[in-house]
């Protein structure tokens, strides 16, 4: 809602004439405005603006104005009036097609002299569709492009690193589990004495060992 007032004073003189003619227009301008969304693709919006002119009334400043909108709630006569109201309905259908609709319904009373008490009343009412189409979305929907990450064959073995894992496993081996892990066979050959050899040949009566 919102409220204006205007306090114009104006002076006029012909070359001819030694006259001023001192003109003064007070104005008032009341205006409210209402929107309501009643589901997501569904708004209604409201306007309605009121005109005024003091000065006929006899009110011939912006002070005396003020004084009577809050001693009456008088702001002078009326000289304009007008209403609007539009309905707005988008539906979110699909990402690549969206329809629109619009309903608007425009009313205005005014007086067209009101020296005389002219008055005049206008009624429009308008309906507006649209569309709004993407081919690229729809394109997308239909054709998805295969990512690299995806093309790889199946059955294809990812290149191990066998080589560097066993050669460091090598390495963190220590000499004690080296031993451990030798086989039975082998220690026990090697932990076996040593037996002397007592044959004994005699060549031309003499023993060699």
């Amino acid at each position: 809602m919102s409220i204006s007032i205007a306090d114009i004073k104006q002076k006029d003189k012909l070359r001819n004439e030694e006259n001023i003619n001192s003109t003064t227009n007070v104005t008032s301008t009341r205006k409210v405005s209402m929107t309501y969304q009643f589901i997501p693709s569904i708004n209604f919006s409201l306007t309605r603006t009121h005109k005024a002119d003091a000065d006929i009334a006899g009110i011939k400043s912006s002070k005396e104005l003020i004084q009577s909108i809050l001693d009456s709630l008088y702001f002078g006569r009326e000289t304009d009036i007008s209403q609007s109201f539009k309905m707005d309905y988008r539906p979110k259908w699909f990402t690549w097609f969206t329809p629109d609709y619009s309903y608007t319904s425009n009313f205005r009373y005014y007086f067209t002299n009101l020296t005389k008490g002219q008055k005049q009343s206008t009624s429009r009412v308008s309906h507006r569709i649209g569309f709004d189409f993407s081919p690229s979305e729809l394109a997308n929907l239909i054709y998805k492009p295969v990512s690299e990450k995806s093309a790889v064959r199946r059955g294809s073995r990812p290149r191990g690193r066998t080589g560097t894992n066993d050669k460091k496993e090598e390495e963190e081996i220590t000499p004690e589990e080296e031993v451990i892990t030798e086989p039975e066979v082998l220690r026990e050959k090697k932990e076996a004495p040593k037996e002397e050899s007592t044959a004994k040949w005699n060549c031309c009566g003499i023993e060699i060992a």
